[in-house]
């Protein structure tokens, strides 16, 4: 059942970057982003910590509930 969940998200991290790959030559995009704390928040996380959000155009706020 996490399995699932983890791939879900990672799914959707990827579709984001996918998606957002037009957008080198812009400015950043500022994204809010809402989560639980927990595992379902490692992949937006990690991408966040390696600054591949900043790299595709993307600047992810993460805010916690």
């Amino acid at each position: 059942m996490r399995l699932k969940k983890w791939i879900r998200s990672l799914a959707v991290v990827a579709l984001c970057f996918a998606l957002s790959g037009m957008a080198f030559a812009a400015d950043l995009q500022k994204i809010r982003t809402a989560w639980l704390d927990g595992q379902e928040t490692f992949p937006i996380w990690y991408a966040k910590e390696k600054g591949w959000d900043k790299e595709v155009g993307l600047d992810l706020e993460m805010l916690y509930f």
